[in-house]
């Protein structure tokens, strides 16, 4: 119980309703694949700050922080690939 909320966590609830859990997954994932294929990795990363925060790699770069620094490598911002171009 933690500020009057009975929590319960159950291990690998994915695992266990598969079928739910893919259509959750799917559901929320496919408008993100759609706007990839209409509109281009570039266009997506621009236009879209939620997008762009789930990009890891890009033209060969890190560039999650969080990635870079669990793998010690160097981090690369992604903006810096556009701002010279625009």
């Amino acid at each position: 119980m933690k500020h009057g909320v009975n929590h319960y966590a159950v291990a690998n609830i994915p695992g266990a309703v598969s079928k739910t859990a893919t259509y959750a997954l799917t559901n929320v994932t496919t408008p993100y694949i759609l706007r990839l294929a209409n509109q281009g990795l570039k266009d997506c990363i621009q236009k879209d700050s939620d997008f762009a925060k789930g990009v890891n790699t890009f033209r060969g770069k890190i560039v999650h922080q969080a990635v870079a620094q669990g793998l010690d490598r160097r981090y690369t911002e992604l903006g810096s690939f556009f701002e010279k171009s625009e």
